[in-house]
């Protein structure tokens, strides 16, 4: 992801928390005060997701996807399904 992106997502995250810290503050669940502690500690916690997914989380998926579509490939399915009787996946 090039800068420009970054830079706009974290606008946007910005905002998202801003408006979700004023949507508790209005409802008062967080007094005022503690808007920018609410919203430096949700871009805090992005960071660390997105440096996760970044580092690791981005393999771990690719990697549960890859065992996944390994177990179910076409020639199995085709297997299975001249295996079952006739009609039994007509409903």
């Amino acid at each position: 992801m090039d800068s420009t992106t970054q830079a706009i997502a974290a606008g946007i995250l910005r905002h998202v928390l801003t408006s979700a810290a004023s949507l508790l503050v209005a409802h008062g669940y967080l007094q005022s005060s503690g808007t920018e502690q609410f919203v430096g500690a949700g871009l805090f916690l992005a960071g660390i997701a997105w440096s996760w997914w970044q580092k690791s989380g981005q393999a771990e998926v690719a990697a549960a996807l890859k065992k996944v579509t390994a177990r179910n490939t076409t020639a199995a399915a085709v297997t299975t399904a001249q295996t079952l009787p006739t009609g039994a996946a007509v409903k």
